[in-house]
């Protein structure tokens, strides 16, 4: 059986137990008369764990096994979820399900933004040994994690880096271990002094990409507002090779970064549910992830 078809095997059945997901998706008060176990259960354990932490009894990094096997460091509780279910639930689910059914064996990926590794760890089983991840993740103490989590992947490559529109350093705002999430590159000037800032290093996709001879498949880019940046920072690249994209865009206002993929051939998808429908100018996105793909 190849890669990708177990991690699609063992997706399936982790979806197949639908318990879970109506758990998480239900009010509480609703999850309480429907699934009183479960809800009790995840309840008690997120308690547990919340109080243990907040005494300094524990670390706020667990051991979680994801859906098709591998063990990897989460935070608790912003990755709570892996820890119970092995994915990561909410609006990352129509993403977990696209990877899982698109990506194939030798593909060459770009985790923008990979954190601890989730996506990074799960597009390294799909594309096999015969494919490479670029995974990069520019807080210093995160990248420590994400380094850790993917220490035994052959085919996965770690920059301590930020893609950016050009090379250098950039300033960036680390809100610390359990909003590391929320890390975000500042403009060039001005920063609240409550604020943690740490110099990263920059470079841009069409660099990497020439520098290493790497012609991407898929790219995932998640930069907490900086997506523009680091599309401008690759267009060549984008002309060149057109890989799919899965881009976490600003809800409110995504139109920027539709039209200038659209400027480049691409076509904005969001997701309905786990179903990719064409993006219209105007439409309300329920799901901040967009699909982007090449020609129509």
């Amino acid at each position: 059986m190849k890669n990708s078809d177990a991690v699609l095997f063992a997706y399936k059945k982790a979806m197949g137990n639908s318990d879970w997901y109506q758990t998480r998706a239900l009010p509480w008060r609703k999850r309480l008369r429907r699934y009183p176990f479960l809800t009790l259960r995840y309840a008690l354990i997120d308690r547990f764990w919340n109080i243990t932490i907040a005494l300094g009894l524990h670390g706020p990094f667990l051991q979680a096994r994801t859906f098709w096997g591998d063990h990897m460091q989460i935070v608790f509780p912003d990755y709570r979820s892996i820890y119970h279910h092995g994915l990561i639930d909410g609006r990352e689910l129509p993403v977990e399900n696209f990877l899982v059914q698109f990506l194939q064996e030798g593909d060459v990926c770009i985790d923008i933004g990979a954190n601890v590794g989730f996506y990074t760890l799960l597009a390294s089983v799909l594309v096999g040994e015969s494919g490479k991840v670029h995974a990069f993740e520019p807080t210093p103490r995160t990248f420590e994690v994400l380094c850790k989590n993917t220490a035994d992947k052959n085919n996965v490559m770690r920059i301590n880096a930020a893609l950016m529109d050009a090379e250098g350093k950039r300033r960036l705002v680390d809100y610390g271990v359990l909003k590391s999430g929320l890390n975000a590159i500042l403009p060039d000037s001005g920063a609240p002094e409550a604020l943690n800032v740490v110099p990263v290093e920059t470079t841009t996709l069409d660099s990497y990409c020439l520098m290493h001879g790497i012609r991407p498949t898929f790219i995932k880019i998640d930069t907490e507002g900086a997506e523009e940046m680091v599309l401008k920072g690759g267009r060549r690249t984008l002309e060149a090779h057109h890989p799919t994209l899965i881009i976490e865009v600003q809800r409110e206002s995504p139109q920027s970064v539709v039209a200038l993929l659209a400027d480049i051939g691409y076509r904005a998808y969001q997701f309905a549910g786990n179903t990719p429908a064409p993006y219209v100018s105007g439409d309300a996105i329920a799901c901040p992830n967009m699909l982007f793909m090449y020609g129509n």
